[in-house]
């Protein structure tokens, strides 16, 4: 477990210096950011923005899993199962809560 909580830690470094030199480009007109869309695909590693218990915000990362989601979650909202790279679990996770990081292409 203690192993894991290092690659982990090591991995959200790594991403978040990425993040930062990574600059975001804004549209002349408008000034608005480009926003591009496209499926999410197994292997795509993500960073999923949630809120902890006590309300803060708080964010993980993971991978998309090919796992099929339960059927009665579908109905309520969609949502992918997503690998957890913190704990190793598989968890159903909200579209709205996901958030690319570094596509599987």
């Amino acid at each position: 477990m203690y192993s894991r909580v290092i690659l982990y830690q090591r991995i959200k470094k790594i991403l978040e210096n990425k993040i930062r030199k990574i600059s975001t480009t804004k549209t002349k007109k408008n000034s608005a950011y480009h926003v591009a869309t496209r499926d999410w695909i197994k292997g795509d590693l993500v960073k999923v923005n949630d809120y902890d218990i006590t309300g803060l915000p708080s964010s993980y990362y993971g991978l998309i899993s090919d796992e099929p989601v339960s059927e009665a979650q579908l109905k309520f909202w969609p949502a992918l199962n997503v690998y957890c790279l913190f704990d190793g679990l598989l968890r159903p996770v909200e579209l709205y809560k996901l958030e690319l990081v570094s596509s599987a292409k």
